[in-house]
């Protein structure tokens, strides 16, 4: 089975596929996590979830529009 790319989890993410956003979450937490590394352990976890949810948010608002190749 083919992966998706971004645009096509962005685009279900945006008609209500739950699954499709979480699969977004799920391939930048690595990142979120690693820019919070220098962080205090007990502003870590409310950090990862306020950036999890600015994340959310900027899939659902963004526009996306496929690149013409």
């Amino acid at each position: 089975m083919k992966e998706e790319t971004l645009y096509e989890l962005v685009r279900k993410s945006q008609e209500g596929d739950q699954e499709a956003l979480m699969k977004i979450v799920q391939k930048y937490r690595p990142l979120i996590r690693k820019r919070l590394y220098g962080v205090h352990p007990q502003e870590r976890a409310d950090l990862e979830q306020a950036l999890v949810e600015k994340l959310i948010g900027t899939v659902l608002r963004a526009e996306v529009r496929r690149r013409e190749e």
